[in-house]
């Protein structure tokens, strides 16, 4: 499970974020597989340091899996859901206010876990942020993270397909046409 989760989060930096956004966005430059692939790798070797850095830190007397896993969920729960929810029901719900729960949600909920007493063996007495479970605040959070950015997007005219492109995916929710694979030939 590990080695698929090392690989997965390996692949998907290397290709979706520094192939798709540095190189081609940022830089404006061609990647070969080569450098795609050691990208790749120097990102696995960084993952397994972090990971092992972690459960150091954690010690063998938590439950270290049982805590990265509820760490995941609550980012899931405070990043995408906003997001997910907002893009199905929500007509003005634009580009900015969607980038505003990902990264916001993500990075609120990383900081008040890295605050609160879950991170440190033994357990702080005083934490920053007393609760175990971060998504009672965080989640809200990246909601209304998810607001503030769509009408802020609105105030500056950044995405003006977003109207027009909430009746096509509201129907594709609904109702699954338009997302049938076109026919080659």
């Amino acid at each position: 499970m590990v080695a698929g989760l090392t690989l997965a989060a390996s692949g998907a930096f290397s290709h979706d974020f520094y192939v798709n956004v540095i190189r081609t966005h940022l830089l404006h430059g061609h990647v070969s597989e080569r450098e795609q692939v050691l990208v790749a790798r120097i990102t696995a070797a960084l993952v397994g340091i972090l990971s092992i850095w972690l459960a150091a830190r954690v010690g063998a007397t938590a439950n270290a899996a049982a805590l990265v896993a509820g760490v995941a969920f609550v980012i899931a729960s405070a990043a995408n859901l906003p997001a997910i929810l907002f893009t199905l029901f929500w007509k003005r719900f634009n580009t900015w206010g969607a980038v505003a729960s990902l990264v916001g949600g993500s990075l609120v909920t990383i900081w008040l876990v890295a605050i609160g007493p879950g991170w440190t063996v033994p357990a702080n007495p005083n934490p920053a942020f007393p609760l175990q479970n971060v998504g009672i605040v965080s989640i809200p959070i990246g909601f209304l993270l998810a607001i503030a950015g769509t009408y802020l997007g609105e105030l500056v005219r950044a995405d003006r397909l977003a109207d027009q492109k909430f009746h096509e995916i509201d129907v594709r929710a609904q109702t699954g046409l338009g997302a049938e694979p076109v026919p080659v030939g």
